[in-house]
């Protein structure tokens, strides 16, 4: 498959927000250090601003 053949996805950029104030929330609220890594903030956010489907 060439690049150019690659299909693009624009970014629903309100669902991605929604969802990084979701996680910031729970990472926020979270009661121990335990709780905060528990919370995948960081691999959310780059599964959402990635162009490859999830």
């Amino acid at each position: 498959m060439k690049f150019s053949e690659i299909p693009y996805e624009r970014p629903d950029m309100k669902q991605v927000m929604d969802n990084i104030d979701e996680l910031t929330r729970k990472f926020s609220n979270a009661s121990s250090a335990d709780e905060q890594y528990a919370v995948p903030m960081l691999q959310s956010i780059l599964l959402q601003c990635t162009l490859l489907p999830q």
